[in-house]
């Protein structure tokens, strides 16, 4: 993570750069500059996931986790790789998609209190009184979808707002079988099983003894979410 975000550091900077020289930024620097902060915010589960040096359970899952984040650093450096920083000017009249608006200290106040406004109907959205209740968070790869989501988990834990959060991310390929994993890890259900329908019924029967009868809420967030999900199909 040292290297992969010394990188990002690296990253960012030439994009400023660039921008602030009017020159052209590759369309897969915002993507790219997402994904590692996904990655870190999976980095914080795990080092805050990892108990007992004694209880072998949590260990295990917490070096698995870790085990796939290394592939997914591995992939984001092979990825980075391949960015083409050609430099060239922006031409007259285009709009660089990644420069901000003009930086005035008014746009930059509205664009702060637009992302409050939203901030603050999600938070609201999110309360555990209702009985079932959906919300979505959208924009384009890199516009702080994943930020906001983690600044309202960590709300949603300080006011104890619900019993367990459940956090998967889901990715552009969906696989329901990956899905189904990551939920099992948070409701502690061992899913030894090949077939989806056993596991997602088996899914079913862990969220509804963790429930207490009702008494018990679940917050679920789905990060980077490219389709359509059939939540009944996942269990």
């Amino acid at each position: 993570m040292t290297e992969l975000n010394a990188v990002k550091d690296g990253v960012e900077e030439k994009m400023r750069q660039n921008i602030s020289n009017n020159l052209e930024v590759p369309v897969q620097v915002g993507g790219w500059l997402g994904d590692v902060e996904k990655i870190n915010a999976k980095v914080e589960n795990v080092s805050r996931d990892t108990g007992s040096c004694f209880n072998i359970k949590i260990r295990y899952r917490a070096g698995r986790n870790a085990f796939e984040i290394n592939e997914e650093i591995d992939s984001v450096m092979r990825r980075y790789k391949e960015i083409n920083w050609a430099d060239h000017p922006i031409p007259p009249g285009r709009v660089d998609s990644m420069k901000p608006s003009t930086s005035t200290p008014s746009a930059e106040h509205n664009d702060f209190q637009s992302r409050e406004v939203t901030f603050t109907k999600a938070l609201k959205a999110l309360d555990p009184n209702h009985k079932s209740h959906m919300i979505a968070l959208c924009g384009m790869g890199g516009v702080g979808k994943t930020t906001m989501m983690q600044r309202l988990k960590k709300v949603a834990e300080e006011k104890k707002m619900f019993k367990f959060i459940v956090e998967v991310v889901i990715g552009e390929k969906t696989d329901p079988i990956s899905i189904q994993e990551a939920i099992a890890y948070y409701l502690s259900v061992e899913l030894s099983e090949k077939n989806k329908s056993v596991r997602a019924n088996k899914l079913r029967r862990g969220f509804k003894a963790k429930s207490d009868g009702g008494k018990n809420k679940f917050l679920i967030v789905l990060d980077d979410v490219w389709q359509s999900i059939d939540l009944e199909d996942i269990g």
